[in-house]
This record gives structure tokens, C-alpha cells and sequence, in this order.
């Protein structure tokens, strides 16, 4: 999946040009194989959860596409994305975070977004606002997420090049 990239800033002025505009997945006469078996994860769970903890930070917002054009995501969420390959994950909950707007639909700027896998390969997916109250769930009847305990991830509003918009980032990036 290839998602536009927008300029950031890393507090001291200078900026880090990346990539603006979303890319086509697939190019006219271009030939790919998907496939999702194990064997093509470069990285199991441990390998995983041990990335993720080195992004303390962000350098590149990645954008969602036309459809989400008040969020973005961090270098930790996009390396969740490749990684863990849960593309669904975050589309899926940013299509009901990015609904919300802080000051008029929703009181607050800050939401988890919590992944909760069952031992019978079934999921939840719960939007809470941080403070134990459920905003939203969805169940999944099957996944392919790698992680068995699951992942929790933080939605912010705050300010990017585009404007105010949510912010989706791995815990160890607030």
C-alpha cells in the first residue's frame, strides 16, 4: 500500500521533503502476486513489538487518502502497516476516528485505538477515549493480525502542513 507523504518540520525550521501525492498500487501491464502465507512475513511478533519501540517520534505524517482528509498517520504506524500487514486496522478505525471533530462532534482531541485478538482468531476493536469509556467497537470474525496481545495506538488531534487533523501513532510516539 502506498499512501502520500507530506512535508513536517523538526522544530528547528528545517524541513524534510518526502513524497506528496498518493501512488498508484498497480501500474498499467505490471504483473504482482499477493499472497499472505507466513512465510512471506519478514518479521515475526517479537521482532515486531521490538521496532515499534524505537519510534519515539515521528519525521513524516503519511496520509490516508482523499477519504480521510482530516488524518494522517506516524513512521510507527507505517512500519506497523508493512510489517504486521494491518492496513485494515488502521483504516478501519481512522474511518470512525476521522469523523470526529474536537469542539463541535467530540470534547476531546485524544482517543486509543485498541486491537484485542482472541485465542479462537477473533478480534475487537475498541475506540475509548482514554479513560475507559468506549466510544466505539467492532468485532472482526477473523484477522491476521501477528501480535497475540494485540496493539494499542493513540489518536490526536493536533496540527500538520494540511491543517488540524487526527494524528495516529504507536504509544512510544506521544
Amino acid at each position: 500500500m502506498v499512501h502520500g507523504v507530506e512535508h513536517t518540520t523538526n522544530g528547528n525550521g528545517n524541513t524534510a521533503a518526502f513524497p506528496r501525492t498518493p501512488e498508484a498500487h498497480h501500474r498499467a501491464g505490471s504483473r504482482t502476486t499477493h499472497t499472505t502465507t507466513k512465510e512471506n512475513n519478514s518479521m515475526d511478533a517479537q521482532d515486531i513489538i521490538n521496532g515499534l519501540a524505537r519510534y519515539t517520534g515521528t519525521e513524516s505524517y503519511f496520509s490516508l487518502g482523499a477519504m480521510f482528509r482530516n488524518a494522517v498517520y506516524t513512521d510507527g504506524v507505517q512500519f506497523l502497516i508493512e510489517n504486521a500487514q494491518c492496513a485494515w486496522l488502521v483504516t478501519d478505525a481512522m474511518a470512525w476516528v476521522s469523523q470526529k471533530v474536537p469542539g463541535q462532534n467530540y470534547d476531546d482531541g485524544f482517543m486509543t485505538v485498541e486491537l484485542h485478538p482472541k485465542e479462537d482468531r477473533t478480534a475487537d476493536l475498541l475506540i475509548t477515549d482514554g479513560n475507559g469509556t468506549t466510544l466505539y467497537s467492532q468485532h472482526y470474525t477473523a484477522h491476521t493480525f501477528p501480535l497475540p496481545k494485540g496493539i494499542k495506538l493513540y489518536a490526536v488531534w493536533g496540527e500538520t502542513s494540511r491543517g488540524p487533523c487526527w494524528i495516529l501513532m504507536v504509544t512510544s510516539e506521544y
